[in-house]
């Protein structure tokens, strides 16, 4: 992956996690809860076991993010991790 742009891939970084949370529910708001429950086949996950696997990798590996930012910005990468 290339990085473009004038920020660096810190904040392309931080950029695309802030978005990612209202991707998700755009790409999951008309679904009914039965099909989010159900697994592809047997041995695939459900779209709730992967957005649990998701949401358990941010809980684990957030404070990571936070150790790649300046101690100034800390506040906004603290904020995007909260989803806000």
């Amino acid at each position: 992956m290339t990085w473009r742009g004038e920020h660096g891939p810190h904040e392309q970084v931080l950029t695309l996690l802030a978005a990612t949370p209202r991707h998700i529910g755009e790409l999951t708001a008309g679904l009914a809860p039965a099909r989010l429950r159900t697994r592809p086949s047997e041995d695939e996950w459900s779209a709730n076991e992967v957005l649990a696997h998701l949401r358990a990798c941010a809980d684990a590996r957030g404070g990571a993010i936070l150790t790649i930012r300046p101690r100034t910005r800390r506040r906004s990468a603290q904020s995007i991790l909260a989803g806000g």
